[in-house]
């Protein structure tokens, strides 16, 4: 039977026989799908994933992350919606949405309410559904519903190619025709793998063979056919990472755990990249027979996380901690102190007269003098000391350096000097100076706010000090006037 044999069916009957002729039945698991269905997740942010066929009356997970039902009758799933639309279902929050809001599915306390999904198509017949759900609202954004398609992509090209077998198999008659349509479900395949950076692999245990797709080649940056032992096929981990990926296919194999890591490689050509390997033991009548799974190239998406997360910690302007860094930096810094019975000591520092430099010459100019300032912050002798900006013109140190933490008047002063000097900027040179208040640690201080608030009360004394100075200066010049 070819697939072209369903074409005289139509509606629910036709899309019954793709799916009889598939018998993707619910008791064997598939290391491919139950990998797709783990890299939605992790590309959605959704703690579940799933990858239901949709039967007469019932949906099954034929591969599923983070969820443990099996079946559920068709009319309760979002599943079905996908099936008769035949595009992809993004929902925000369930409980809001009225097509969804009674279903038996959405009600309780970890019932789903944010919800993505894509049909899965053979041979033109929507036979399931690979979809991501959330106990929260989640509305997928357009890089996660674009890893979702991709993934889709993969799944069917997957399930396409096990039609393809099917049918070669059943048709031997017509091998030539059956050829012809592996390859060309071979290419998509290939296509979809390029598209979703995923490749599958796996390693013999008879023979310690590899057998590698296209796509795995492409990520170690070798050509088809360079197949290394897998030794050397370790070996394109990076030095710090290669110890663990050993150990994991040793669990593997001797254990039967499966393995889901993530880590750095150097390719064939020399070029740095993150990877993501997933993995399980293939059995046979309880015999181990190999290894299989699939590998991506992660290294984008490693890196714009690894740039949010250095956005999220550090201040634009002045390349130095923000203030929610600071907060945890402090946190952390008084419980250290505390288990130690180590000097802990908090300057807080507040620019002098900086509205004045913002309103005489602009906040270009402000904010090379704020980045000067934080320059000024980081220098040799407050190596240790953690130097953040609070705002504005408010800045801030913790200093966990005994020596000069023993002398908070000294320390302050010797700041102060540090800041004295003028920042050049494009405007010329701008004199600066800056107002210090010191707090130490000590055991009346009970939280971070204390502290704080010691270190503001000490900056504001000094601020009073220096005004009082200013007037007296002034009072002396017009009585000598």
């Amino acid at each position: 039977m070819r697939p072209t044999d369903f074409a005289p069916m139509t509606g629910e009957t036709a899309r019954l026989a793709v799916l009889a002729q598939l018998g993707l039945d619910n008791a064997t698991p598939e290391a491919e799908l139950d990998a797709i269905v783990a890299l939605a997740a992790r590309a959605t942010g959704c703690p579940n994933a799933a990858l239901f066929i949709v039967g007469e009356d019932s949906a099954w997970a034929k591969a599923r992350f983070g969820i443990d039902a099996l079946v559920s009758p068709r009319q309760h799933t979002f599943c079905d919606v996908v099936i008769a639309d035949g595009a992809m279902l993004l929902v925000h929050d369930a409980r809001a949405d009225p097509r969804f809001a009674a279903n038996v599915s959405v009600i309780g306390a970890a019932a789903t309410r944010g919800y993505g999904g894509v049909p899965i198509t053979v041979a033109d017949q929507r036979i399931g559904v690979l979809c991501v759900l959330d106990p929260t609202p989640h509305l997928l954004d357009t890089q996660q519903q674009g890893a979702l398609r991709q993934l889709g992509l993969v799944a069917n090209a997957l399930i396409e190619k096990r039609l393809s077998v099917r049918v070669a198999e059943d048709a031997a008659r017509e091998s030539d025709a059956a050829t012809r349509r592996y390859r060309r479900q071979s290419r998509t395949f290939r296509q979809a793998e390029r598209l979703a950076r995923v490749g599958s692999w796996r390693y013999r245990l008879d023979d310690g063979q590899l057998e590698w797709s296209d796509e795995i080649y492409r990520i170690h940056g070798l050509q088809p056919g360079e197949l290394p032992p897998m030794g050397r096929a370790l070996d394109f981990y990076a030095p710090h990472e290669r110890a663990r990926a050993n150990e994991v296919i040793l669990r593997t194999i001797e254990h039967g755990d499966p393995f889901d890591v993530e880590a750095d490689f150097i390719t064939a050509k020399g070029e740095h990249r993150r990877i993501r390997s997933v993995g399980e033991l293939e059995t046979e009548h309880g015999r181990p027979l190999a290894i299989i799974g699939v590998m991506q190239d992660v290294t984008e998406r490693y890196k714009l996380e690894q740039s949010l997360r250095v956005s999220a910690n550090i201040d634009e302007v002045t390349s130095i901690a923000n203030r929610a860094s600071f907060n945890r930096a402090l946190e952390v810094a008084m419980m250290r102190a505390g288990e130690r019975r180590s000097r802990l000591m908090l300057a807080v520092i507040d620019l002098d007269d900086f509205k004045v430099i913002n309103d005489t010459h602009g906040h270009l100019v402000g904010d090379d003098v704020l980045r000067v300032v934080g320059a000024r912050l980081r220098q040799p002798w407050l190596c240790g000391s953690f130097a953040a900006r609070l705002g504005g013109d408010e800045f801030a140190l913790i200093v966990e350096d005994e020596a000069l933490a023993a002398n908070p008047a000294a320390f302050a002063r010797r700041l102060s000097r540090a800041l004295a000097s003028p920042a050049i900027t494009m405007a010329g040179d701008i004199p600066i100076s800056g107002t210090v208040g010191t707090a130490l640690l000590s055991d009346d201080i009970e939280a971070m706010r204390d502290l704080m608030h010691a270190a503001d009360s000490a900056l504001y004394e000094g601020k009073r000090r220096r005004r009082a100075v200013a007037d007296r200066k002034v009072l002396l010049r017009v009585a000598n006037e």
